[in-house]
């Protein structure tokens, strides 16, 4: 499943790697009940798992590679793409519904934030990438069920990295990498978390990755359950915001409802796209 649309002078495509539900009790465990002033706590609305993909001139650009296990393959085949069609990919972080499918492209380089290149290259630092996650859902998953949480990090550190440590480019934050793209820090869901702009012909596009995932989040400051640094995802989805509406950016998120595109009023108003 796809959708298509344009950026200035840009082909994409929201490419449906698979989705579930969730509630707002769910998502908001910390806020009180009384603080979401008669917004249904149990009434499911749709979790998407999205991954972004970018025709600029020859340049096939995906941003993330799925789980690994979803539909992502299925999606790109109905835009005509092959894996191997695939020649960039940006990695926003290391969760496994984002880096699970790195191995699916062979021909692709990889351009990632210099933190994140830190994080996970470094034998000492991936070990407090695995940690990170481990504490956020120690109390609240049983012990097999947290092994096979963290073992898509594991992988990831000690098995995927270094095949393909020869096709990353570590970026800084901010600076141009392809024409028109910036990677912008978005610490706060993890400490390797990162968001993306893209500007063509004028109009811009803000990725937000895993940082908003509900349209409560532009009112309020709220974290989610999924953020292990709830005060600093607080801070990093202020500047996001503020950049999403000073440059009157549409915005694209991993976990919105597919196809994860919406925009921002001045008001503070969200309208999806689709």
């Amino acid at each position: 499943m796809h959708y298509s649309f344009r950026l200035g002078d840009l082909e994409c495509y929201s490419l449906y790697d698979n989705g579930s539900t969730s509630t707002i009790r769910e998502i908001f465990p910390s806020i009180s009940p009384s603080d979401f002033q008669g917004t249904p706590l149990d009434e499911p609305f749709p979790v998407g798992f999205n991954c972004l993909y970018i025709k600029q001139n020859n340049n096939h650009i995906l941003v993330d590679t799925g789980t690994g296990q979803g539909e992502l393959l299925k999606s790109l085949s109905g835009i005509g793409l092959s894996p191997n069609d695939i020649d960039k990919i940006i990695l926003t972080h290391g969760d496994r519904d984002h880096i699970g499918g790195v191995l699916n492209f062979p021909k692709a380089h990889f351009f990632l934030s210099q933190k994140m290149f830190d994080s996970w290259t470094d034998p000492i630092k991936q070990e407090g990438m695995i940690e990170e996650f481990i504490k956020l859902f120690r109390n609240s998953l049983d012990a097999e069920a947290l092994k096979a949480r963290v073992q898509p990090r594991h992988t990831f550190a000690t098995q995927v990295i270094p095949q393909i440590k020869d096709r990353l480019t570590p970026i800084a934050f901010e600076q141009e990498f392809l024409p028109g793209f910036k990677l912008l820090d978005a610490t706060g869901h993890r400490s390797d978390h990162t968001a993306l702009e893209i500007i063509s012909g004028g109009e811009a596009l803000i990725h937000v990755t895993d940082s908003l995932r509900h349209p409560l989040q532009i009112k309020y400051d709220w974290p989610s359950f999924i953020d292990s640094y709830p005060e600093e995802i607080i801070q990093s989805n202020k500047r996001l915001i503020a950049r999403i509406l000073k440059t009157k950016a549409l915005m694209f998120g991993s976990h919105l409802a597919f196809p994860g595109l919406a925009r921002i009023s001045e008001t503070l108003e969200w309208q999806w796209v689709s």
